[in-house]
């Protein structure tokens, strides 16, 4: 099911397509879901294990109420995720080195292996 390009929010308000690739992170607030994108921030109601479903494998769900691409972030700094849109998300101590660990292993696979001659 995973790795949509795009979801569907509908609300009583708007319909929008939002592009996975523009989500920074989701965060539960409330019963609400709210999107943080590179555009501002999106809300619905919908449940955040249906939303994962949809989501690739860049996604890391680092606390209950909290997913995050790792492909738009920046850096991780003194429990705070930095984001490529200038948006900051500040964690606990525990989460904080999760996402870390798993932020580090995703930069790993970024990196080309050097070819070493002896």
């Amino acid at each position: 099911m995973g790795n949509s390009k795009y979801l569907a929010i509908i609300n009583k308000s708007d319909s929008i397509k939002l592009a996975v690739s523009d989500i920074c992170y989701i965060a539960r607030n409330s019963r609400k879901l709210e999107f943080e994108t590179e555009k501002g921030t999106v809300e619905t109601y919908e449940k955040m294990d249906h939303i994962e479903d949809c989501l690739g494998p860049e996604f890391y769900r680092c606390m209950s109420g909290c997913i995050v691409n790792m492909s738009r972030i920046i850096g991780i700094k003194q429990s705070c995720i930095y984001f490529d849109n200038g948006k900051s998300f500040r964690v606990g101590r525990d989460t904080y080195a999760r996402v870390k660990q798993r932020f580090n292993a995703y930069l790993m696979g970024l990196t080309p292996k050097r070819n070493v001659e002896k």
